[in-house]
């Protein structure tokens, strides 16, 4: 027997209604968790700087990412000639390409493309478990 669209969709809507508080309760208990006065990993360092902490297999991570002062890229471009220049059709570059970027022109157009990198780092962390091999 065919169950029926609107009985599949009740389903569905129940079930993401359930999923939703479950998230808030996630959310709550995260926030527990970060605020407990047993956590020993410097928080605010880590939001302050990204990176991750590790407590007891708890992992604790902010993330980083990069953006770019236009108006700098543009007088930066200037100075640089176009086989040297990292950016392809718009200003931007992931971490990766950057660090590989610094470490290949440390001493010519570096110190220049580093004036207009903005790091940033989440406004929230993200909270991990270590798996654990068996039944707690």
């Amino acid at each position: 027997m065919t169950i029926s669209l609107y009985e599949l969709r009740q389903s569905r809507l129940k079930k993401l209604s359930e999923k939703l508080a479950i998230e808030n309760e996630i959310k709550a208990i995260t926030k527990q968790i970060l605020s407990h006065p047993e956590l020993q990993i410097d928080l605010p360092r880590l939001a302050n700087r990204g990176g991750s902490g590790i407590q007891e297999g708890l992992t604790v991570t902010y993330a980083e990412s990069l953006s770019w002062d236009q108006v700098l890229l543009d007088e930066a471009r200037k100075k640089i000639p176009p086989e040297a220049w990292p950016f392809k059709t718009i200003y931007k570059l992931g971490k990766r390409d950057f660090k590989t970027y610094c470490m290949e022109h440390a001493q010519d157009f570096a110190p220049l493309i580093q004036l207009a990198a903005i790091t940033k780092v989440s406004p929230n962390p993200r909270l991990t478990e270590k798996e654990s091999g068996g039944a707690s």
